[in-house]
């Protein structure tokens, strides 16, 4: 498969309107050798439309745009390049890891069954929050890399979808069940400011 090929399975949609590529995005600590000792932070999604191109001579642009600017996806992963960028983490750190060199991967597969490549990105240049195009929302994360930490991969097999699939399913119903109970504490406060109100109009 070449390059072209590759890009081609990955950028936009298809006939029915699914993006064609899932994305991963992976904050890790690396020792000096780079080999991985800690995960800080990670998002894999089949929901943004993905699109790869050449940039400016010497670089790559990603565009990961998402539906709505409401997106609490769109939220997460900006936060994930939000606190690679300023070299923050979510977690405490020990003073060992804090020696360590943090990277942010993202890997870009094709959901088409009949494929035997992907795209691994790591460590963006620069990002921004903006809009695909003068149409559309502020739902669009812009990522640019240097062509050189943009690598074209292919494999004898075909990518084990599994593990993506199970933690994308994890995190919408981890999302759901967040929702579910948000919107019970925020009927019960509801409740509670209706009886205050009745009781106010009882000793009028």
């Amino acid at each position: 498969m070449d390059a072209f090929e590759l890009v081609n399975k990955i950028n936009g949609i298809d006939g029915d309107n699914t993006p064609k590529a899932m994305i991963g995005m992976y904050h890790y600590l690396l020792d000096d050798k780079g080999e991985v000792k800690r995960e800080l932070e990670n998002s894999c999604l089949h929901k943004p439309v993905i699109n790869i191109q050449a940039g400016p001579e010497g670089y790559t642009v990603l565009d990961i745009e998402f539906d709505s600017d409401m997106d609490t996806q769109l939220a997460k992963m900006n936060k994930i390049l939000m606190n690679f960028s300023q070299g923050k983490s979510e977690q405490m750190l020990s003073n060992e890891e804090q020696e360590l060199t943090p990277t942010l991967v993202i890997t870009l597969v094709p959901v088409e069954e009949a494929h035997n490549g992907y795209v691994m990105a790591y460590n963006p240049l620069m990002y921004c929050l903006c809009a695909a195009d003068i149409r559309k929302p502020v739902s669009c994360l812009r990522l640019l890399f240097k062509a050189d930490n943009v690598m074209l991969y292919e494999t004898e097999e075909d990518l084990d979808f599994a593990p993506i699939e199970s933690s994308v399913q994890m995190e919408i119903r981890r999302k759901e069940e967040q929702l579910r109970r948000d919107e019970e504490q925020r009927q019960k406060r509801q409740d509670f400011l209706n009886y205050q109100n009745e009781l106010a109009k009882k000793h009028r």
